[in-house]
């Protein structure tokens, strides 16, 4: 039976992979025909009106924070990427309480994520999020279920 599993994974990995092939003929096609269709003397790069850049899951711009109209890194984290303020790992009967994330200010500790609550939203250039592994690796043990860097406009 395992060897059929495996040739119906291969052929499954097969059919995604034309698929795939195939998605993008079309959308290099398209593109070509909207580039013949459009005027010679449009030369400029700039996006589609109401396009918007893509957003990152682990990072929060300035540009975001402002358009949130939030007065606090918290309320602009708790607005617009509310799963960064979620434990990792839920306190269990058994177990000790998790260590919670992590607040770095331009390379300083500033303890948990309540001390984003004392940082202005314009003062902010960005946030970003590093999830557990990361965080530990790069922080240590202290930052066990993740950690947010705040960084200052200059």
């Amino acid at each position: 039976m395992k060897p059929v599993v495996i040739m119906a994974s291969a052929a499954t990995v097969l059919m995604l992979a034309a698929t795939a092939a195939s998605a993008q003929t079309t959308a290099a096609d398209s593109t070509a025909a909207a580039a013949a269709a459009a005027p010679a003397d449009s030369s400029s790069t700039a996006p589609a009106a109401g396009s918007r850049p893509r957003r990152s899951a682990s990072q929060l711009t300035s540009a975001e924070i402002d358009d949130a109209h939030v007065s606090t890194a918290y309320d602009a984290v708790a607005r617009l990427r509310s799963r960064w303020l979620r434990n990792s790992r839920s306190a269990d009967w058994r177990g000790p309480i998790p260590i919670p994330i992590q607040v770095y200010r331009n390379g300083q500790s500033l303890g948990t994520i309540e001390s984003l609550k004392q940082i202005p939203a314009s003062d902010v250039e960005m946030l970003q999020w590093f999830t557990p592994i990361l965080a530990r690796s790069r922080f240590g043990p202290t930052a066990e279920n993740g950690a947010i860097v705040v960084v200052d406009k200059p």
